[in-house]
């Protein structure tokens, strides 16, 4: 299988999980948004430990994802209910259809000559104007998704990492796929110290979409010289 596709079915499936998993949560009783939280980082404490005892079998990996995905999920409801605004599935759905868009858009320009011989400014350069054009968007858009896009970007940077390593079999890249949603550390801090704060950015209002209510290590993917990790771009099915 090819290593991009997969990138792009686990991350959209890790994000559509993530979405459900905070819709559904505007239906529990949930109170305060450092409970829901801590929930989350329980959550992720569990999948930190299970990555750290089992570190070959691909199932373990799985489960990774799928902790992971709900923890981001409790993260995310607890940012709408520190804000109090909340956004449809409907909404969360195109959210994650814009950060497959990120990935194509990639993976794509990762394939022009110059890109691939110059691969490491342009992999620091890309996240470098990714940040501009948020900060952008921010400043001349009023929706309520535009945070919630942000906190998942985070989530996209890491799969991009991941498939730009090297990876010899489907489980080794199952896993670096799996280490890299542990980029939900960094959702969390981010929330955790607006909470502490009681600050929220501008970056959300009340809007039609609401609710209810180091360089030896980095390898292009599209990459056909020496520095391509994998033979025609693909993973073994070990």
């Amino acid at each position: 299988m090819k290593k991009t596709v997969l990138v792009i079915i686990v991350s959209f499936l890790f994000l559509m999980l993530s979405s459900l998993v905070a819709w559904v949560l505007r239906f529990a009783d949930l109170k305060n948004c450092w409970l829901t939280w801590g929930i989350a980082a329980i959550l992720l404490t569990i999948s930190i430990v299970v990555a750290l005892v089992v570190r070959t079998r691909p199932k373990f990996s799985v489960i990774n994802l799928v902790l992971n995905a709900v923890a981001m999920g409790f993260f995310i409801r607890a940012w709408y209910m520190f804000r109090g605004f909340d956004n449809s599935f409907l909404t969360m759905f195109f959210v994650c259809l814009a950060c497959m868009a990120y990935l194509w858009v990639f993976y794509a320009i990762c394939y022009i000559p110059f890109v691939e011989r110059h691969f490491f400014a342009f992999f620091i350069g890309y996240f470098i104007v990714t940040g501009i054009a948020y900060i952008f968007v921010i400043a001349f858009t009023q929706t309520t998704f535009v945070s919630t896009f942000g906190y998942y970007m985070i989530i996209e940077m890491g799969f991009l990492i991941a498939l730009c390593f090297e990876a010899q079999t489907f489980s080794r890249f199952l896993r670096l796929l799996a280490l890299s949603t542990f980029s939900i550390i960094i959702v969390a801090i981010i929330i955790a110290v607006l909470f502490v704060t009681g600050e929220a950015p501008d970056a959300d209002f009340d809007a039609g979409f609401s609710g209810a209510s180091s360089n030896a290590d980095v390898t292009s993917p599209g990459d056909g010289g020496k520095r391509k990790p994998l033979k025609d771009d693909h993973v073994i099915m070990d």
